[in-house]
């Protein structure tokens, strides 16, 4: 499959440009306004644009990779959907309900993948973690989770509104995600406090989520602390913990801390790609003709996260 890729962002460069060759990908378009140098003599890199309209009216490319500002993720996606070309989107895909709404109707009705990128829940790990409570014969209850860094360069898009910044649009998907990872629902109700703001946005917010039936998920993200990165399951006599949940490097074998009736012990957790993982699949299902599901998972975090937006503005 041919690739076009719209902005020519550090995550493509270190995390999906290494890989594309391995997913199915035979050569890349790369659309880019930032001016940053393209390795065109990579024998996987295509034609080079400096203007997203231009490139999506050129391209032959069958999927468009959009990993630009957060705030030009939903024209362009529009546009690659009238174009019809398969969509993958970095999170957020979008900024607001309605827009995922809009997307998700409009890729099921063109026949056409729309898939946001949260990579960390295609890891192993998460896989591993559920595994152990199966293999306990129970369930978590509660979940505790928290991601939070440093604070980035003063001219980072993540501080401006206009550009689509701010905590919840850069973290919401991965505050709302392991709810649905781990107890396959939807929270019922979410309460939330902003935590830390800049003069534009907000930069750390705390949440608390009821998914009914005595379940229930604690967290707090930003860029405003220490890093920190971390998952928490808790069951019935078991518990079960990993940190570098969210981020987690190809070489590294994660320790899974899991303690059962009070005794402790740790496993390691097979190292893997995510990137790697995530494209591979998508390319295996837009062939294949089956991939619904990513624009379902894409609307049902959305509604999440506006659950969680609205009751940070409460």
């Amino acid at each position: 499959m041919r690739m076009l890729v719209l902005g020519y962002s550090n995550i493509f460069q270190r995390r999906v440009f290494p890989v594309a060759a391995a997913c199915g990908i035979r050569s890349i378009d790369i659309a880019t306004a930032s001016g940053r140098p393209i390795p065109e003599d990579s024998a996987l890199v295509g034609d080079v644009y400096r203007d997203y309209g231009h490139a999506m009216q050129e391209s032959g490319a069958d999927i468009v990779y959009i990993t630009t500002t957060n705030d030009l993720h939903v024209p362009l996606a529009r546009l690659a959907l009238r174009k019809g070309m398969h969509i993958i989107v970095d999170k957020p895909a979008v900024l607001n309900l309605p827009d995922a709404v809009e997307l998700a109707e409009q890729a099921t009705r063109s026949g056409l993948c729309l898939a946001e990128a949260a990579v960390f829940s295609v890891h192993p790990q998460i896989g591993r973690a559920r595994e152990i409570f199966v293999e306990h014969g129970t369930r978590p209850t509660r979940i505790s989770t928290m991601f939070s860094v440093p604070p980035f360069s003063a001219d980072n898009f993540r501080y401006r509104r206009g550009s689509g910044g701010g905590a919840i649009a850069d973290t919401g998907v991965y505050a709302v995600a392991p709810g649905r990872l781990f107890f396959g629902d939807a929270p019922v109700t979410v309460q939330a406090c902003v935590t830390a703001r800049a003069d534009d946005v907000e930069t750390g917010y705390s949440l608390l989520m009821d998914f009914g039936g005595g379940r229930s998920l604690v967290g707090h993200f930003g860029f405003d602390t220490e890093y920190r990165n971390w998952i928490e399951l808790v069951g019935p006599d078991l518990c079960v913990r990993f940190d570098r949940a969210f981020t987690t490097t190809p070489d590294l074998e994660n320790a899974i801390h899991v303690i059962h009736k009070n005794e402790a012990k740790t496993e390691i957790a097979q190292s893997a790609d995510s990137f790697l993982i995530y494209f591979e699949t998508i390319v295996r299902d837009i062939r294949a003709g089956n991939f619904q599901h990513h624009a379902e998972t894409m609307l049902e975090d959305a509604m999440s996260v506006d659950l969680l937006r609205r009751a940070a503005q409460s």
